[in-house]
């Protein structure tokens, strides 16, 4: 056999050990896992736009930026399926991206000189880092009294038919803060239930005895906000199940989608910096 026989032999041989992949080649397992990287890296650039319009004075939309990133990864899911490395992973990277977002508050708080909580002495508190004013809650006595939209105790459902706005955080909650003939709540007319950001941004781990092991302690400065249930509370956003809306838990941090019909606990809030 002559040497350039042999060559072709051995590469023959070569070959047969190999991947059955062809050279540069992706996996579909590989394919899923760049699929989901690349996804996160326009997640983590959105999050940093955004951060942008926020020291420029405009409110800034994270939610978009979540579910632009939640869509391509289930599409990664879907489409390579059990080939992924990991599977319904979105919650845990996307929180490892935007999980800064409480530092970056933090950095704009000590730049406007340290005080970020304001408690304006007729119901509400003003951050003055992201231009809101929130509703203070009292009397957590374990007793609801929908009477008072202002009791702890209150829940609300955030819609009746299974996907439209028009539970009863929609047809009670908010009516009854932006009454036009009653005085609206604290002479302001505009109040709605915040975003996702805007209500994750009250969540304070520094709280003494919170996100502690079967602690019942709500992450949050109650002597600014008030009485605070260690629970689940509405967000303004639809989760992609339209059944579906996005709530903020006050115990652990956690931001996750709940049925609509469900009654779960709200805290309103008006303006932000546009």
């Amino acid at each position: 056999m002559n040497r350039a026989l042999h060559m072709v032999v051995g590469l023959a041989l070569l070959l047969s050990c190999v991947t059955p992949y062809p050279v540069g080649a992706a996996t579909p397992a590989q394919k899923c896992e760049s699929a989901k990287n690349k996804a996160a890296g326009k997640f983590a650039a959105c999050i940093s736009r955004q951060r942008v319009r926020e020291v420029n004075g405009k409110l800034p939309d994270y939610t978009e930026c979540r579910f632009k990133f939640f869509r391509a990864f289930i599409d990664a899911d879907h489409r390579w399926s059990a080939a992924c490395p990991t599977r319904r992973d979105q919650d845990p990277i996307g929180d490892r991206i935007d999980e800064p977002f409480n530092e970056i508050t933090g950095v704009s708080t000590a730049l406007a000189g340290g005080v970020r909580f304001v408690d304006n002495g007729d119901g509400t508190v003003t951050d003055v880092t992201m231009g809101l004013t929130w509703e203070r809650k009292g009397n957590r006595d374990g007793s609801a009294n929908l009477a008072d939209p202002h009791d702890a105790d209150n829940t609300y459902t955030w819609s009746a038919s299974g996907s439209a706005a028009d539970g009863t955080v929609f047809t009670d909650f908010l009516p009854a803060l932006n009454d036009i003939t009653g005085g609206c709540f604290a002479g302001q007319c505009d109040w709605r239930l915040p975003t996702i950001p805007e209500l994750r941004s009250l969540f304070d781990e520094s709280v003494l005895g919170c996100n502690v092991l079967f602690s019942m302690t709500p992450c949050i400065d109650e002597n600014t906000f008030g009485p605070t249930q260690a629970d689940k509370y509405w967000t303004s956003t639809s989760n992609l199940a339209p059944a579906g809306a996005w709530q903020v838990n006050f115990l652990t941090g956690s931001r996750s989608g709940v049925g609509k019909t469900v009654g779960i606990y709200v805290r309103g809030v008006r303006g932000g910096f546009r």
